[in-house]
């Protein structure tokens, strides 16, 4: 409960672990504006697939788009 009150947080866990059910169950719990940012492309298919009311894209992309940033705060 403490990423969801303090909105913000780093889940650790290997591989297979649930990483991504645990975030989206997470952001169930948001409002507003949603941001996924992951590694690589494929993560981008598994979080879309899996996800909907937010907008999920790779760390490259935000850099490219840098002044949409402001968009979720």
């Amino acid at each position: 409960m403490a990423i969801i009150n303090n909105r913000g947080g780093i889940i650790s866990l290997p591989t297979s672990a649930g990483k991504t059910r645990i975030a989206i169950e997470i952001l169930k719990h948001q409002v507003g504006k949603k941001l996924v940012l992951v590694p690589t492309k494929d993560l981008v298919k598994q979080w879309k697939d899996q996800i909907s009311g937010c907008d999920v894209d790779t760390y490259a992309m935000l850099y490219r788009h840098l002044d949409r940033l402001n968009d979720y705060q």
